[in-house]
């Protein structure tokens, strides 16, 4: 007899599965921004209701010791085919890669067409390095990743998972914010701190404080990494924009 089990609190799509394989249902879509993550955790038929199917339920209870009774604060886990180091006595998208072992499957999808060997990446706010390292696989070894991180519990994170996983010499980290000007600005630390930033956002978001931070102008920095940004044969420029309230400069493709 063949169980198949339904979970409301997961998504169903196993780490280890190729992900092209996966959403082949998805491949006539062709309108890659109209994606969603609704499409990419299907609800297969059950027989045997279960609260969570049991990769994921092994990893929950491993997360829980080392959080709960050796108050480990860093936690080695698998994720797709590389490794991370995640923080666990902190909120944050390191819980949740503990507990679960990925996320954001759909951003996922969209970077496996999309990004190609040799391609040059900007991560801005690259946290822990979960699409760091995935930027270092999909890669294969040649291009290579600036890596934008100012919160300064994600760094330490960063650093060693670049060092995990070997790519050093791909990846350029910086621990400055990105803005329409160069200085020191207070930056709004949340709970999570994959939730911060320069300004507090409108969502219903927990902050545990401000810190300074040093903070680039977005066209300078751009302009110092020494080369021309291109994409799909547009260059890339900068157009000041004061009325945005998340986002100071706004990027434009032009030729």
């Amino acid at each position: 007899m063949t169980i198949s089990i339904r979970s409301h609190l997961v998504p169903r799509c196993p780490p280890e599965a190729s992900v092209p394989e996966l959403f082949h249902r998805l491949a006539r879509r062709t309108d890659i921004p109209k994606l969603y993550s609704s499409d990419f955790y299907p609800c297969p038929r059950w027989t045997i209701p279960l609260p969570m199917p049991l990769h994921i339920f092994g990893k929950r209870v491993r997360r829980c010791i080392h959080s709960r009774f050796l108050r480990t604060e860093s936690l080695r886990v698998s994720v797709f085919d590389y490794h991370l180091y995640v923080p666990l006595l902190s909120l944050g998208m390191g819980r949740a890669l503990a507990g679960i072992g990925y996320r954001e499957l759909d951003q996922r999808y969209i970077l496996q067409r999309v990004v190609q060997s040799g391609d040059v990446i900007l991560d801005l706010g690259a946290n822990i390095g979960y699409y760091v390292a995935m930027y270092g696989q999909l890669l294969g070894g040649k291009g290579s990743v600036y890596a934008v991180e100012p919160d300064p519990r994600s760094v330490p994170f960063l650093r060693k998972n670049i060092e995990l996983n070997e790519l050093g010499e791909m990846v350029t980290v910086d621990c400055s914010a990105l803005s329409d000007t160069t200085g020191i600005a207070p930056f709004f630390q949340a709970e999570h701190p994959n939730l911060s930033g320069l300004s507090i956002s409108r969502l219903a978001r927990r902050y545990t404080g401000t810190i300074p931070v040093p903070v680039q102008d977005f066209a300078e920095y751009l302009g110092s990494l020494g080369r021309e940004w291109t994409c799909c044969g547009w260059t890339l420029r900068v157009r000041r924009s004061r009325c945005c309230g998340l986002w100071p400069a706004r990027c434009d493709a032009g030729l």
